[in-house]
């Protein structure tokens, strides 16, 4: 009823009559208790439109007769206005209609609590579009596609074409990334549009994907960190959010790890059947892998692991001792960031490893590599890796040598007690 009742004040819009005013009043006589219920700012604003129309008005235009209706307005929206017999009369026949229609309630499943929600504009129109509140009335028109020519019309007009819509420059630059999908481009346009990790992580959630849809979000959260020209800790953080929000994005973690060293040449990791079902991927068609994706991919690869969004055994199906240059250089700078996001609580932001902590973790370190001395032939693996790619340790800055030395040392010894310990693993 509330949607009506409040239609009905803009007959008041061209002139305010006595007529007008009168016809006003009948229906907030009749309709004003239901209304107070229904919705306290809708009689309000009624009175508050009538009182706009009559400020600054002379007893010359406004009558004394239109004046008192106005008074009694404001009195029935102040609930001040005595009953009188006149009021009253028809109220016991209301009393049973109104028993009559809560029988009904209790009888039968109806919605009777539910008000029809018809306008002044839809009755005004029922004789060209019909009555849709009716059962098997006539029908024309669709309020939705309504609203659509309204708004494509205003962008012809240019009301709305001088902004540009954000998002929908969003979706053109998933398109040029290679977004092939309406899932990706949508898991991209959410990520690129977030104000931070945690932002975007409440977006993604509310995308409402299945749990295989779920993928695509470590795929295309790796393909923006690799496209960055300069590493961005924010991937990072969103991924370890998602890694601990559900074990499914640590799976999509680890075989995303497999897919990346396969294109870097690696051809036997993840096993032959893996492999197999790897060649009718429909993945992002990266012909060549350029060293800041490498450095940017492994960065990131180092933060996970080093805050257990997934452990060192992700490595397990590499062999170190016949790995390709550039699988080479991306466990290389993995190893690095391993050890120094080990040393810190945030993301580190550094150019040619200036700036790294000075700190000495042991722990930290220690708990990272005892997970991979749980396969043997990954923590031997490691171990020889360390030993050959960390083998002559220089860096500008005497501090970082002394940290790196440090690191790689503890790491190896940390692999070679857990083995000494349970040789069996």
């Amino acid at each position: 009823m509330c949607i009506g009742v409040r239609s009905y004040p803009r007959i008041l819009d061209d002139e305010l009559t006595e007529f007008n005013v009168e016809l006003l009043l009948k229906i907030v006589r009749n309709s004003g208790q239901q209304l107070r219920l229904d919705d306290p700012t809708a009689l309000k604003d009624i009175v508050a439109i009538v009182q706009d129309k009559v400020t600054g008005k002379g007893d010359d235009i406004i009558s004394s007769r239109t004046r008192f209706m106005i008074e009694t307005l404001t009195n029935l929206k102040n609930n001040k206005l005595k009953r009188n017999v006149t009021q009253n009369q028809g109220a016991p026949a209301v009393e049973r209609m109104k028993k009559f229609l809560s029988g009904i309630g209790k009888k039968k499943h109806i919605l009777a609590h539910e008000p029809l929600r018809v306008s002044l504009d839809d009755l005004h129109s029922a004789e060209t579009k019909g009555k849709w509140w009716l059962v098997g009335a006539a029908w024309e028109g669709d309020p939705l596609v309504e609203k659509q020519d309204d708004i494509a019309k205003s962008k012809l007009s240019g009301q709305a074409g001088e902004v540009k819509d954000p998002a929908n420059n969003l979706v053109q630059l998933a398109r040029k990334q290679g977004m092939n999908t309406d899932i990706r481009r949508s898991i991209f346009v959410t990520l690129m549009g977030s104000e931070d990790y945690v932002d975007a992580c409440e977006r993604l959630s509310q995308l409402s994907l299945t749990e295989v849809q779920q993928r695509e979000i470590i795929r295309v959260l790796l393909h923006c960190c690799g496209n960055e020209k300069t590493y961005n800790p924010y991937y990072a953080l969103v991924g370890q959010h998602l890694c601990r929000t559900a074990h499914s994005y640590k799976i999509t973690v680890q075989f995303s790890l497999w897919d990346f060293l396969r294109d870097l040449g690696e051809t036997t990791v993840g096993g032959a059947e893996v492999v197999k079902n790897a060649r009718d991927d429909d993945g992002f068609d990266i012909k060549n892998i350029s060293n800041t994706r490498i450095m940017n991919v492994a960065r990131a690869y180092g933060w996970w692991i080093a805050k257990d969004s997934v452990s060192l055994t992700v490595l397990k199906p590499i062999d170190f001792t016949t790995i390709k240059p550039q699988s080479r250089e991306f466990l290389r700078e993995m190893m690095t960031q391993i050890f120094i996001c080990s040393q810190t609580s945030t993301p580190v932001i550094v150019s040619g490893m200036k700036g790294i902590p000075t700190t000495r973790n042991r722990s930290a370190i220690e708990e990272i590599f005892v997970k991979g001395s749980r396969v043997q032939a990954l923590a031997y693996g490691v171990v020889y890796f360390l030993s050959e790619n960390f083998r002559n340790i220089s860096y500008e800055d005497e501090n970082v040598t002394k940290f790196m030395k440090w690191a790689v040392g503890l790491a190896k010894d940390t692999l070679r007690a857990s083995l000494d310990v349970i040789p069996t693993l």
